[in-house]
Formats: C-alpha cells, sequence, structure tokens
C-alpha cells in the first residue's frame, strides 16, 4: 500500500504503479484506514477494467484510469438544441459572454428570467430556457443615439436660465 500524507494536505494521496502504469490521486480521506481502503478499491478497479477488455493481467498493460479528474467540456453549439430545454447557469453564462458570478447579478437584480427548479430555499438551483436568453441579450442590445443638440449649447442655455433668475 501506498498512501501518504502531504505536509501541507489534510487529504491522504495514493500512488502505486501496476503493469508499467502510474496510477495516482487523492483518496478524498482524512484517515489513513478509509485512505488505504480507497487505494484498494482503485487497484482493483484497474484489474476489472484489464478483465473487461477480455486481457489477462500479464498479457497487455491497462490504461490508466483518471476518475478524480473531470473532464471539461464545452458547448458544441450554444443555439443548435431546442428552446424548451432547460439551461444551467453555466451555459447561460458562456452563451452570454460573462462569468457565473456576474449572471448571478443579473437574476438577482431582475434583469434576467429564470426558473427555479427543486424546492431548495437556501440555496435556489435557476435554470434558464433559451427564449430568456434571447429576451435578455434584446434587451440589453443598445445603438448610441446621436443628442439632439450639442452638449455645450444646453449647458449655456442651462447657465442663461440661472443667471436671469
Amino acid at each position: 500500500m501506498s498512501v501518504y500524507r502531504p505536509k501541507n494536505s489534510r487529504y491522504y494521496l495514493f500512488d502505486f504503479e501496476w503493469q508499467g502504469h502510474r496510477f495516482h490521486g487523492s483518496t478524498k480521506q482524512t484517515n489513513r484506514y478509509h485512505a488505504e481502503l480507497a487505494e484498494k478499491q482503485e487497484r482493483q478497479l484497474a484489474r476489472h477494467i484489464a478483465e473487461l477488455d477480455g486481457q489477462s493481467a500479464a498479457e497487455q498493460p491497462v490504461t490508466p484510469v483518471h476518475r478524480r479528474q473531470k473532464e471539461v467540456r464545452q458547448p458544441d453549439s450554444l443555439a443548435s438544441p431546442p428552446s424548451d430545454t432547460l439551461r444551467t447557469p453555466k451555459y447561460a453564462a458562456a452563451r452570454l459572454g460573462c462569468s457565473p458570478k456576474m449572471l448571478t447579478a443579473y437574476v438577482r437584480t431582475g434583469t434576467i428570467r429564470y426558473i427555479e427548479v427543486g424546492q431548495g430555499v437556501k440555496r435556489p438551483r435557476r435554470m434558464f430556457t433559451d427564449a430568456y436568453l434571447d429576451e435578455f441579450i434584446a434587451h440589453q442590445t443598445k445603438r448610441a443615439t446621436p443628442l439632439s443638440q450639442p452638449i455645450g449649447t444646453a449647458v449655456t442655455r442651462s447657465i442663461r436660465t440661472i443667471r436671469s433668475r
């Protein structure tokens, strides 16, 4: 068993090599016993994958399994699915070109509409439809309009009216 805890971490890490491949990662455990159990499960998982591939453990090495690292996927097309599907805040923020925190600010000020999913009170789960996102984009689209009179003229007129009183 190769379970250890770095000085600057409260979690135990596992690190072992099997059939020429290195397996390492966090056990997400603060107890050594539970960390060793987690490492044992990782070893069994590597063996199980080799068996499912129809190969014995001695025939061919197993490719490393990185279950703990989430794969970050970017949306293929931001406007292709139907408009009645619910969108996550992360997706909505990506489509609007802002951060999820800024999207939350828009929600709190009432600038963008949303649907509450579930019955959470402390942390409500907000979802967005494509129609709501399109409505927000249309509302936020601005056009610079020229002033009807030069700025200097308006200031001069207001100063004259103050002096004449």
